[in-house]
């Protein structure tokens, strides 16, 4: 009996040394929140995303999403190549999408940003079908890259893009 007491607290003893380990106290999850705030206060927003990001990862509080949607949003404002622009405005879309899903009580004013955005990325609908079917589709442009099978139906940002065409037969055709 005294044996299977001290393996039980040594299990316990264990537990709680790993979540020691893995969940951040109060004072480091304080001082990571403040030094992500900083960094967007600082106009450095790309690494205050990438902070909130982490800050979310070790907490799983939801408002970090938040903070890294908008922390997007603002790298987005700062672009002056339309296609970059475009990708950070979809990476504020990608954590608004998170954020929602976890507080659904903002879900009307999340939403409502969203629509905002996905208006100013202004996506284009794209249909390929192939003569054979299920050719092998490899689709790339800026920061995306996508295999599929055809016929394929999917939404791209504007941009240019390469369509490599692959059939059965190993031929290979690329459409730019």
């Amino acid at each position: 009996m005294r044996g299977r007491w001290l393996e039980v607290t040594l299990f316990i003893g264990i537990i709680v040394a790993l979540g020691q380990m893995w969940v951040p106290s109060s004072a480091e999850a304080s001082l990571q929140k403040e030094s992500c705030r900083e960094l967007y206060r600082t106009s450095r927003f790309k690494r205050a995303a990438e902070c909130f990001v982490l800050f979310y990862r070790k907490t799983k509080k939801p408002q970090a999403l938040l903070n890294a949607a908008q922390s997007y949003r603002r790298v987005a404002s700062f672009q002056t190549n339309v296609s970059e622009k475009r990708y950070w405005l979809e990476r504020a879309v990608v954590y608004f999408r998170r954020y929602v899903r976890l507080v659904p009580a903002e879900k009307q004013w999340t939403m409502l940003q969203i629509r905002k955005l996905l208006v100013q990325i202004g996506y284009s609908h794209l249909t390929l079908t192939t003569k054979p079917s299920a050719a092998s589709l490899d689709i790339q442009g800026y920061r995306f890259s996508r295999k599929a099978k055809s016929p394929y139906k999917g939404y791209l940002r504007p941009g240019a893009y390469t369509i490599r065409i692959r059939t059965s037969q190993q031929k290979e055709k690329v459409i730019k």
